[in-house]
């Protein structure tokens, strides 16, 4: 990375955000289309860790990107097939966790990236997908022992 053209890095970065941004709005994936969502997530994540490609994926919109992933839609109302219905379960929630973790990364110690998440409204949705209550968890294992 060092001595590298600033443009060819945010081509990388680029690259990484078209390949995600198509599926916003993909309602059937297969199962090699979901492992390379989240191949594509972790490359996103491993280039995060450098500042010089935080302040790149700030630029390319990927704060805004992240938080239309997390807000994509549920499950279509008329997927009867069960296995359909179930891969498409697997690939939101998969679209879901991956997009926090890559906000995780690009707002660690880059204050405009926190104003920009803060600015695009996405508190809401990542602390509405954090405070989910896992599931098979009952009342009385949430109850504090007084």
């Amino acid at each position: 990375v060092q001595g590298a053209d600033p443009k060819d890095l945010f081509n990388g970065t680029h690259a990484l955000l078209k390949c995600l941004a198509g599926y916003r709005k993909r309602d059937e994936p297969s199962q090699e289309e979901i492992e390379y969502a989240e191949n594509v997530f972790n490359c996103l994540c491993e280039c995060l860790m450098l500042e010089v490609n935080r302040e790149l994926f700030l630029k390319a919109d990927g704060v805004q990107l992240m938080i239309l992933l997390i807000k994509r839609r549920k499950l279509k109302k008329d997927t009867k097939n069960k296995a359909k219905k179930h891969l498409l379960s697997q690939f939101n929630k998969l679209l879901r966790d991956s997009s926090i973790r890559v906000l995780s990364h690009a707002v660690q110690g880059h204050p405009s990236a926190c104003n920009t998440l803060v600015d695009s409204n996405g508190l809401g949705s990542v602390f509405g997908i954090l405070m989910l209550r896992p599931k098979g968890l009952d009342e009385t294992a949430t109850a504090v022992p007084g």
